[in-house]
């Protein structure tokens, strides 16, 4: 639940009463990422239509004319809920942009929110009745959001370098180095440890430090269950053992 927003800076209370602060994608930059990924779907159209053109050539008019409609049907209509779960909330013009999508909360979005943004984008924001309304909506918003990220529950956020950074001084290269190294940890456990550490310095001292303990007693009680708590970890104090 976002509690404040001031000059583009957004402050989010995660489920966990954590309070998380991210910088907000502006209108400018959204239009400029859109326009990106409005020229890679151009593309890919015009790779569909010389595909259908040659194969119609070949005297397979009607089925050529049938795969193309269906292909450009599904790279208009599932283009960015693809790449934005693929991506993690990002599209190639998201990417170069630096920008993501994430839940309200700070989560990563799931192919509910994919879809329900995207095709409003296509039903509504592109429509010529709805555009209007769309943009005006964008605009004055305070955290620019659209008509798909307000029923889909998203918000579009500046990506913040720091987290490769942060791991490169506790001795990993990467992310799938540490994932690695960490053996005794599932995927999903190694994310929730990673995350943490790497916006760990972002968080409210009170916030980081609960977040902190319910992180470390969660690891400690899964880690005991199996028998992979090493003795070494068990006086460790909650920020060392992280």
């Amino acid at each position: 639940m976002a509690i404040e927003t001031i000059h583009g800076v957004d402050r989010l209370e995660t489920p966990e009463r954590v309070d998380l602060t991210v910088e907000l994608a502006g209108v400018g930059s959204r239009a400029l990422a859109f326009l990106v990924d409005f020229l890679l779907l151009l593309v890919g159209g015009i790779v569909v239509l010389v595909a259908v053109l040659a194969t119609a050539a070949q005297g397979m008019g009607t089925t050529a004319a049938i795969l193309g409609y269906l292909a450009v049907f599904t790279l208009w209509w599932f283009y960015f809920a693809a790449f934005e779960i693929a991506w993690e909330g990002q599209t190639p013009g998201k990417r170069m942009l630096g920008l993501r999508v994430l839940k309200e909360g700070g989560y990563p979005i799931g192919w509910p929110e994919a879809l329900i943004r995207n095709f409003l984008r296509m039903l509504v924001d592109l429509g010529l009745v709805g555009a209007p309304i769309g943009l005006v909506v964008m605009v004055f918003h305070p955290k620019s959001r659209r008509i798909g990220d307000l029923a889909a529950g998203t918000v579009v956020v500046r990506e913040r370098a720091g987290g490769i950074a942060t791991l490169a001084t506790m001795g990993f290269a990467d992310a799938a180095a540490a994932r690695r190294d960490v053996v005794d940890l599932s995927a999903e456990e190694f994310d929730l440890l990673h995350d943490f550490l790497a916006r760990a310095q972002r968080f409210e001292p009170g916030s980081r430090e609960r977040l902190q303990r319910s992180i470390a007693a969660l690891l400690r009680e899964r880690l005991a269950g199996r028998g992979a708590l090493r003795a070494a970890w068990r006086d460790l104090g909650d920020a060392e053992f992280l």
